[in-house]
């Protein structure tokens, strides 16, 4: 299947899909977010947007 489309928000484009029986997932740059998509529907969900790392997350 190829199919082009767009994803709201500020990213330049998809650097990872992954197909599963419930959809596509897209990760985006340089903004990191989660999309997913249906493609009988043609709907486009974002799923997530992490926050920037913290000093107790990233172990510093």
């Amino acid at each position: 299947m190829i199919r082009n489309v767009r994803l709201p928000g500020e990213s330049e484009g998809g650097w990872a899909t992954t197909v599963s029986e419930a959809g596509s997932y897209i990760g985006t740059y340089p903004s990191p977010d989660l999309y997913s998509f249906d493609p009988a529907t043609g709907e486009v969900k974002r799923l997530h947007t992490p926050s920037a790392p913290t000093a107790a997350s990233s172990g510093r």
